[in-house]
């Protein structure tokens, strides 16, 4: 009657009844279970059954009253969980168990990979760009590269100062890297160690007093007439790939957006009566509508005409109907053109050089 109390009482916790039916008496199987004991209750059959779970050695105890079991015990291997439980309280606590119980953050020893992927986090809850995330990625792990290749201690709390301009400033500035790559890499690593500061991960910044480095202003060159029609005539206007890449480039010159912004228009986004494009996708995060001309309109619905019906809303596809990408556009738009100036680095400038060209070149195309 003790184990008919127990069943009755996991009933009362919320165990749920699972109907099955009652097991043949007098059969003894490891695989399936047993009978354990047997006993009535008002005249209803009572015993408790004993199932086992081969995949993990587990034991099930369970009440069968009348049809109807309860579970009231269970897991034959328990001792084993509790031997693995004291092993792990004989090593060092994990990072969370120490944050726990730390007063100060800093005292915890990190590794570089958990403190970024602890910054990718508060970036992607801060619901910056999916660009800005990629590019702090990179370049914080292009600045462990360079430290890994002088062989130098990647313990985060012994960089300091002089670490960051001996080797990272000097050793890119020698190794022949541009002072706008330069730029680029410590605008992220101040980002990250500034986040690690203010959430107290480290004692000290190793990037509080290391300032960028001035960069002359160069004047942008603009394309001439004649550079601007080679372009264009590097469009085979006979096939898709011809027809998409020349509406890009038009589009580029009507309004001078970016290629990230480029491959961010939707086809909802042309609002025709209007004449202007909504852009989305754009650096600041904010939107913005550009004006186009009737010959843009023209050419857009000549491309998206062309382009059909496809499972995208994205307006320049590929041939595979999947979106254009911002590495496809410079591969393909720009880098693959040969009757241009500046060669591969026209791809990060092309959008200014062809609207600051604009003025021009109205008529030549």
């Amino acid at each position: 009657m003790a184990e008919l109390a127990d069943a009755h009482d996991s009933k009362s916790c919320g165990v749920a009844p699972r109907v099955g039916s009652t097991p043949t008496i007098g059969i003894e199987n490891r695989e399936k279970g047993f009978r354990d004991k047997g006993f009535h209750v008002s005249g209803i059959p009572c015993f408790l059954f004993t199932e086992y779970d081969s995949r993990k050695e587990n034991r099930v105890r369970t009440i069968v009253f009348g049809e109807v079991k309860w579970k009231v015990k269970r897991i034959e291997n328990e001792r084993e969980l509790q031997r693995k439980s004291k092993r792990g309280r004989r090593g060092e606590l994990s990072r969370e168990k120490l944050l726990l119980i730390s007063d100060d953050n800093a005292e915890i020893e990190y590794t570089f990979e958990e403190l970024l992927e602890i910054f990718i986090e508060d970036c992607e809850l801060r619901n910056l760009r999916e660009h800005t995330i990629k590019y702090y990625r990179s370049e914080l792990n292009a600045f462990v590269k360079l430290l890994k290749e002088q062989e130098i201690e990647l313990r985060v709390s012994e960089w300091t100062g002089e670490t960051i301009k001996r080797n990272v400033i000097m050793y890119m500035k020698e190794k022949g890297l541009k002072t706008v790559s330069i730029n680029s890499r410590l605008r992220a690593m101040r980002a990250f160690f500034n986040f690690l500061e203010g959430r107290n991960l480290i004692k000290s910044n190793p990037m509080k007093d290391i300032k960028l480095l001035k960069d002359r202003k160069r004047i942008v060159e603009t394309f001439d007439n004649q550079q601007i029609k080679a372009l264009f005539k590097e469009c085979d206007l006979r096939t898709f790939v011809g027809l998409r890449d020349y509406t890009i480039m038009m589009l580029l010159l009507e309004t001078g957006v970016r290629v990230n912004e480029l491959v961010g228009i939707k086809t909802t986004d042309i609002i025709w009566e209007q004449k202007v494009i909504r852009i989305r996708n754009t650096k600041g995060g904010f939107e913005r509508f550009v004006p186009i001309q009737d010959k843009m309109i023209n050419q857009l619905k000549k491309y998206i005409a062309v382009r059909g019906s496809v499972d995208t809303d994205y307006l320049f596809i590929t041939r595979d109907d999947t979106p254009l990408s911002k590495k496809q556009v410079q591969n393909r738009v720009i880098k693959g053109r040969k009757g241009v100036p500046y060669g591969n680095g026209l791809a990060r400038c092309l959008p200014r050089l062809l609207y600051t060209s604009k003025e021009r070149t109205v008529g030549i195309i």
